[in-house]
C-alpha cells in the first residue's frame, strides 16, 4: 500500500494498494525516453539566462581543459587485450600485426555467404 496525492480531486491523498510487479509497471511509465531533454526552458538551461550564469558555472565548477576531460572511451582492441590479455590483432606466430583485408558476411537476400573485399 501507498499513498499519493490525486491532483484531479483537489489534491486529495489517497491509498492505493497494487503488488510489486503493478507497482515497478506504473513507476516505469514515469521514466523518460534515454535522450529526451525534459528541462528546456527552465531555469539556467532557459536560452534567456544560459549566457548570463555560463561564467559563473564555469567558476564554480571550473572549466573543462584537457587535463579534466572525460578520456575517449578504449578501442575494440584495446578492450579485447584488456580482457583476453592477448593482442586480438597480433599473429600469434610470427607476432606481427595483422591487416583486415575480407569481411564474409551471409546474405539473407541472395541466401549465401558474401565476401567484401577492403581496400
Amino acid at each position: 500500500m501507498f499513498k499519493y496525492e490525486d491532483w484531479y480531486e483537489n489534491k486529495a491523498t489517497k491509498a492505493m494498494t497494487l503488488t510489486a510487479m503493478q507497482f515497478m509497471e506504473r513507476m516505469t511509465w514515469h521514466i523518460p525516453p534515454k535522450h529526451l531533454r525534459l528541462v528546456q526552458r527552465y531555469g539556467l538551461l532557459h536560452n534567456r539566462v544560459k549566457n548570463k550564469y555560463l561564467p559563473i558555472l564555469q567558476k564554480m565548477f571550473g572549466e573543462q581543459t584537457k587535463e579534466n576531460k572525460p578520456q575517449d572511451p578504449p578501442t575494440w582492441r584495446e578492450r579485447q587485450t584488456k580482457m583476453t590479455g592477448k593482442d586480438p590483432l597480433l599473429c600469434p606466430e610470427c607476432q606481427t600485426e595483422m591487416v583486415l583485408t575480407e569481411v564474409a558476411y551471409w546474405s539473407k537476400k541472395e541466401n549465401k555467404i558474401k565476401i567484401m573485399s577492403l581496400p
